[in-house]
């Protein structure tokens, strides 16, 4: 599965919507997801800082947010990541204020699992979605709302 972002550009999902999770149980770069990624600088815009992949392992069912919760490798060099799953569960009413499931109508993010990231990104679009009648073009707006154009003199 592949998508564009708008500030990493190509993005690409592996072992996603399958029926059964790949999993690894042993440490260490033998058993573990091992890529080669061609990394074809001239595909960059003249804008862009730096060449490399962004890395973000998450859920199938969460939004991955590789601009807060990746990994940088550069080009030309050997990287290696350990990562270990740590899950937090909280407590429903009376003991907070989360919504059951997290999610509400403002949540942008309706196709995925809840997540204190994606709410935040969504309160921020709702406050912009009031402000400029746009929203923010590097997150999803709801039905029946545009991004803002960089070439609009002013938002309206």
């Amino acid at each position: 599965m592949t998508h564009v972002d708008p500030n990493f550009g190509s993005c690409f999902t592996f072992n996603h919507n399958r029926s059964m999770n790949l999993t690894s149980l042993r440490a260490g770069p033998m058993y573990g997801l091992r890529m080669l990624v061609y990394v074809n600088a001239s595909d960059y815009m003249p804008t862009t800082e730096a060449t490399g992949i962004r890395l973000a392992i998450h859920d199938k069912e969460d939004y991955p947010f590789p601009d807060t919760f990746g990994y940088s490798a550069p080009t030309g060099y050997i990287s290696s990541f350990g990562l270990r799953l740590r899950r937090m569960t909280r407590l429903p009413a009376p003991y907070g204020d989360c919504v059951p499931d997290g999610k509400t109508s403002d949540y942008i993010y309706q196709n995925y699992e809840y997540s204190v990231e994606g709410c935040y990104r969504s309160c921020f679009q709702q406050l912009v979605l009031k402000d400029c009648h746009c929203g923010d073009p590097r997150f999803p707006v709801p039905a029946g709302h545009k991004h803002c154009q960089a070439t609009d003199p002013v938002a309206s």
